[in-house]
């Protein structure tokens, strides 16, 4: 019973650091796009891995 409860936080806290990561893209992507910025780009680190994704918006 201890295992299951251990993967089912796991898997808990994963949904919402990935929501947390879609939800923080889609407002900066919509900040980027109210302020009139023609040409932004930021990154995003991950800590786990040292994984780093580079965004680009150009309008």
């Amino acid at each position: 019973i201890a295992v299951i409860a251990v993967i089912a936080v796991i898997a808990v806290i994963a949904v919402i650091a990935v929501i947390a990561v879609i939800a923080v893209i889609a407002v900066i992507a919509v900040i980027a796009v109210m302020s009139n910025i023609h040409h932004s780009s930021f990154y995003c680190f991950i800590p786990s891995g040292n994984i780093a994704f580079k965004f680009d918006f150009v309008f």
